[in-house]
Formats: C-alpha cells, sequence, structure tokens
C-alpha cells in the first residue's frame, strides 16, 4: 500500500508544480515586487521590460515560452511545462526530494527481487565446472554470477541500473537547488 500512496503523492507534487503560478509580475502586483527585491545597484539596476513596457524588479526576468515576467526567475522546466521561479520553487524541490526517494527506493526493490529470487532457488549453492575441472560455486566467481543474473534477470537488472543513474541524477539536481536556496 506503501507504493501506490507514494507515487500518488508524487504526482500530486508534479500537478502542483505544473499549474502553481511562479510568481508572474503584472502591472497589479509590480509594486509590491519591486520593495520585496529593492535594486543593489550592483547587480540590479533599474530598467524597463522591452516586452512588456514595465520596470523590472530585481531578480525578475522575461520567460520567453511562458511570454510572462517571474519573480526569482530560477529555470523553464519542460517537465513540469511551466516556469520555476519564487512562489513554486517549494513545490518544485518537494517534488524532487519525493522521486529522489521513490526512485531510489525502486532501484533498490530491483535488486531486492534478484537477490530474493536467487536465494529462493538456492542459486548460491550450485556448483559448476571451473577452470582445471574444479567445482566453483556463484558466491565464488563474480563473472560467472554476473552472466547468470543478466541472462535470468537481464531485464529488472537493466531497470535497476537505470534507476540508480536516475537516482544520482536527480540527487544531484534536488542538491544543487538545496545550496542554491540556502544561499
Amino acid at each position: 500500500i506503501t507504493v501506490p500512496i507514494a507515487v500518488l503523492v508524487c504526482i500530486a507534487s508534479w500537478l502542483t508544480t505544473c499549474w502553481s503560478d511562479p510568481g508572474t509580475v503584472t502591472q497589479d502586483n509590480l509594486e509590491a515586487h519591486l520593495k520585496a527585491y529593492p535594486y543593489d545597484y550592483v547587480l540590479h539596476k533599474p530598467k524597463e521590460c522591452p516586452t512588456l513596457g514595465f520596470a523590472c524588479p530585481a531578480r525578475s526576468k522575461f520567460c520567453r515560452v511562458t511570454r510572462r515576467r517571474v519573480a526569482k526567475f530560477d529555470h523553464f522546466c519542460g517537465w513540469m511545462n511551466n516556469a520555476i521561479g519564487e512562489n513554486n520553487l517549494r513545490y518544485f524541490v518537494s517534488f524532487l526530494a519525493l522521486h529522489v526517494g521513490l526512485v531510489s527506493y525502486l532501484a533498490w526493490l530491483c535488486f531486492y527481487v534478484v537477490y530474493g529470487e536467487l536465494t529462493r532457488r538456492n542459486v548460491w549453492g550450485l556448483s559448476f565446472e571451473g577452470a582445471g575441472g574444479a567445482p566453483v560455486t556463484l558466491s565464488q566467481d563474480w563473472g560467472l554470477l554476473t552472466r547468470f543474473c543478466m541472462y535470468h534477470f537481464g531485464p529488472i537488472i537493466m531497470l535497476g541500473v537505470f534507476l540508480v543513474i536516475l537516482t544520482v541524477m536527480l540527487g544531484a539536481f534536488f542538491g544543487y537547488h538545496v545550496w542554491m536556496i540556502k544561499d
């Protein structure tokens, strides 16, 4: 029951990020954004948005894909089909954290299933004729164990490897965003 609930929570976090406003700067909320992020006159100087025709608050950027100015613009996310900015960055980071957890659990589950099947079939004690005619068990010969597992469990092992790579990539992206938030 845990995995379906985790998947539903991940889908909910994805939908929340997709449908949330990233912090669109409009004529109506321009004054609030100008007060929240004053110009430092080093990196951020007063200027007018050439596309929208009003002042650009500091730390805002015009997103060419969504055609709007976003406060604290981070990036446009193709997976979300939405800009990531001031108002939805927390949803995006929680999306990443949830998916790192889910994908790492699924990677562990793939390898646990293979290990369980090897144990259930008592493969660890199987003996084969090795080099020189001496008996060799699978637990002694890692090359033979790898070939055996890839022959019998190839798809689930490759899925597990893919999920490990995905965990590392999502984890790095999550870590980068956490590092950016703390600074």
